[in-house]
Parts: C-alpha cells; sequence; structure tokens
C-alpha cells in the first residue's frame, strides 16, 4: 500500500539526488506499472524536466529512440545492456546526449566497462524496491564511479545489514539489507488486507527487503544476491548472481540463469540455465570446466540446461521460479 505522500516523495527524492533540470529530457521504456517507469514520471514532473516514455524495448531502435527524442538521461538495466552489446557496431553508437543512465541489477564487469567504451554512457548503479518506492541507495551523479556498488544509502534513509537475530553487522559481514524509514512517506504502509505479512515486513522496526548484501568500510553497499536465490548446498551459501557473472563472461554464452533445485544429499544442487550465441556450440563439460577455474569448487554448477531463450516477464526480469518449476516437472 503506497499512499500519496509515498509518491510525492519519491518525485522530489529522485529528481534532488538525479539533479534534474527543465533542461533534462529522460527515456524510460519499461511498463508504467514498473516502479521504475513511475519513479521516471514522478521525478520529472516534479523537476519539470521532460519524460519519454517508450513503448515496448526493441535493442535494435534503443539507441536510435535516444537520438530522435533527444534524451539526456535514461534507464538501463542488465538485459538491455547485454541485448544492446549484441547488437552490430553503429556509426550511431555515440551520437545521443545522455549525461548518466539508471541501472541496476548486475551483469558482468567486463560487459559494463564494454557498453561504457562502446556507447559512452556514464552508468549510474543503484538498488530500490516498490515496498520503499523507491531507491534506497545510489551513486551520486558528480562523484567518481564506485561500480560493482549499488552506492550509499539514499536521501532520509538508515540503511543496514542485520544478521537472522536483526542485529547490526560489521562492514564486510553479509547480512539482509533493511532499512528505516517512515511507513507512508517514504515506506510502503504495508501489504493490503496481510498482516501478518506487514508485520514480517517490519520485524526490528525496519523494512527487511528479502536481499542480502555488506558495506565496505567507506559506506559503499554491495548487492550479495536474493535471499531467495542463495542457494544452500551442504552448508554453504553460494550467490546465484556471482556464478552468473562468471558463467556470462565465457565467450559463447548470451544469457544465463542460476538457480537451486532441491537435491537429496546436498540441500540444493546448483542448476544453470544458459543461452548460446546463435553459431557457437558448447556442451556441459566445458562450462563446467571453464567455472572451475574461476569459482569455488562448490560454486560449480551441478548441471546445465542449454535453452533457446529465458522466461522473462513484462519488466525483463528472469522469472526464475518457472525454471525451477520446468526443472521440477522434466
Amino acid at each position: 500500500m503506497l499512499t500519496h505522500a509515498n509518491f510525492l516523495w519519491c518525485g522530489f527524492s529522485s529528481a534532488m539526488q538525479s539533479c534534474f533540470t527543465t533542461q533534462d529530457r529522460v527515456f524510460n521504456n519499461k511498463p508504467l506499472f514498473h516502479a521504475n517507469c513511475q519513479d521516471t514520471v514522478l521525478s520529472c514532473l516534479t523537476a519539470g524536466a521532460t519524460v519519454i516514455v517508450g513503448e515496448r524495448y526493441s535493442a535494435t531502435r534503443y539507441i536510435n529512440q535516444l537520438i530522435h527524442h533527444r534524451a539526456t538521461v535514461c534507464s538501463l538495466s542488465g538485459m538491455l545492456c547485454r541485448t544492446l552489446l549484441n547488437q552490430p557496431e553503429s556509426e550511431f553508437d555515440r551520437a545521443h546526449h545522455i549525461r548518466f543512465a539508471g541501472y541496476a541489477i548486475n551483469i558482468s564487469e567486463d560487459e559494463i566497462q564494454r557498453f561504457i567504451q562502446r556507447f559512452g554512457i556514464q552508468i549510474r548503479n543503484g538498488y530500490g524496491q516498490s515496498e520503499a518506492m523507491l531507491y534506497i541507495s545510489l551513486q551520486t551523479v558528480s562523484a567518481p564511479s564506485t561500480y560493482p556498488s549499488i552506492g550509499r544509502a539514499c536521501l532520509d534513509r538508515e540503511v543496514f545489514i542485520v544478521d537472522e537475530a536483526n542485529q547490526v553487522l560489521e562492514p564486510g559481514k553479509v547480512g539482509e539489507i533493511v532499512v528505516r524509514g517512515r511507513r507512508g512517506r517514504n515506506l510502503m504502509l504495508g501489504y493490503l488486507n496481510d498482516e501478518a505479512a506487514t508485520a514480517l515486513a517490519f520485524e526490528g522496526g525496519w523494512l527487511h527487503t528479502g536481499d542480502m548484501g555488506y558495506f565496505d568500510e567507506q559506506g559503499n553497499l554491495y548487492f550479495f544476491g536474493r535471499k531467495k536465490e542463495i542457494i544452500k548446498r551442504s552448508g554453504e551459501n553460494i550467490s546465484a548472481a556471482e556464478v552468473e557473472e562468471v558463467i556470462v563472461s565465457h565467450p559463447a554464452i548470451v544469457d544465463v540463469a542460476v538457480v537451486g533445485v532441491p537435491d537429496p544429499v546436498r540441500d540444493q544442487a546448483v542448476l544453470a540455465c544458459v543461452v548460446v550465441q546463435p553459431g557457437k556450440t558448447l556442451d556441459a563439460e566445458s562450462l563446467q570446466a571453464y567455472c572451475r577455474e574461476r569459482l569455488a569448487y562448490f560454486k560449480v554448477p551441478t548441471m546445465v540446461k542449454f535453452m533457446e531463450s529465458l522466461p522473462r516477464n513484462a519488466s525483463g526480469k528472469i522469472m526464475k521460479r518457472d525454471l525451477i518449476e520446468m526443472h521440477a516437472h522434466g
């Protein structure tokens, strides 16, 4: 449940932290029901900037859309960056006027650097949730990039890392990301007609994000993985995101999703669902050998499933639950 005050605060805080002016033209082609696109609309209305809401994403048209609409800011995701990199290079790759791109959902550092070098777009990493409407942490516009950190706590927010007993952890320790704020202002009121879920979300007096992360000594926040996507194998915690980053660095891989599936001996097994680039071949043994050179032995995928494409929702996020169900049903 989000109030009018939640949306007003979202617009004000995002406009302030992005330093929007009346000269900015912000392009976002995520669906309007997505909190990220709502944030774009609200912050532009607050700052008097122009917002351009694009139609469904197309990698072949995206750069031309930025140029045509004279956009100065855009919103990216890992999927958008990866698919744009897969397009043939063009003389128009740098013909845009983007001063920075908001970005979330990590892809490999190699892909990020290749994207920046090719398109000349400054990446501004961030992290948010609709329950907090919206950004919890952001990299500042003017300071040097701290990628792969997801920035620092946003305006009027207190962000902590806690253990399972709700005790605050010191820098470098991985735990759940929690946020302290004001419900109905910069945090949601709760979940509609679900007091139990609301009480669980606000246990201890702060919003539990369900995501894992850690702070460094300088106060930069790092995303470790979604709590539900941490794979537990023989007592070891494995970040699906870390395994995905290694796999997608393989020159034959174009897309990947890593999930935990039931294992009668080790609690969970690591399943990698991968999409191979057209014209290239790869087998499971070769990919596992590649991973062994770059990951601890217990993080290497137990199984590899080759797919033509990965299931995604309207926001472009991979539907990992569908992959788990597909595995369960053979």
